[in-house]
């Protein structure tokens, strides 16, 4: 049986925490070898101002192969629309086991991506985080970096400021931290 499952049961789903450790096992396989990752194919789409993408991956450690699709266009409608998709399939069967929609898991995976490095990277009594940019991809950034430590101070910079003080307050609400707006990302 394929399992389809929406956004909706995606966001259920998928925990910040695990999905950082799980990117960090999945980095491990890459830099030991024992993944396959194909070259990325990308397609302009004629007659408009769109690409078409595919990447794809094989992961034995995990018994999972699949591929991952995305649209880019200019100014596209958020909506309720789904420009990311995922197909995922069995490593021992060659079944098809999911097709998922992956708008809020990509946003996921490359904020855990985010989490992995600042775990190696930045110094262990960090207390402050800061974030360039209050747009769609700055709230995944916030919860990857919270999954791994409670960081009491949040600094964002946008070229907008009311756009940066919209996050900000969503930064405070729901990570329960100090969070406020900066002139400049020195």
């Amino acid at each position: 049986m394929v399992l389809m499952l929406s956004e909706q049961d995606v966001r259920r789903a998928i925990k910040m925490a695990d999905s950082v450790r799980l990117i960090e096992d999945v980095l491990r396989f890459y830099a030991n070898g024992e993944t396959t990752l194909l070259p990325r194919v990308s397609l302009t789409v004629p007659d408009s101002a769109g690409m078409f993408r595919i990447r794809a991956a094989n992961v034995p450690a995990i018994g999972v192969f699949g591929l991952k699709t995305l649209t880019g266009y200019f100014r596209t409608p958020d909506g309720g629309y789904t420009y990311f998709a995922i197909l995922l399939f069995n490593s021992a069967t060659g079944a098809l086991r999911a097709v998922m929609a992956a708008n809020f898991l990509t946003g996921v995976r490359t904020s855990a991506a985010s989490g992995v490095a600042a775990k190696y990277l930045s110094r262990p009594d960090a207390w402050s985080l800061g974030i360039i940019g209050a747009g769609v991809q700055a709230k995944f950034q916030v919860a990857a970096l919270m999954a791994l430590r409670k960081l009491p101070h949040v600094k964002i910079f946008d070229i907008d400021p009311v756009s940066a003080t919209a996050f900000a307050r969503e930064v405070e609400a729901e990570f329960e931290t100090r969070a406020i707006t900066v002139e400049s990302v020195q």
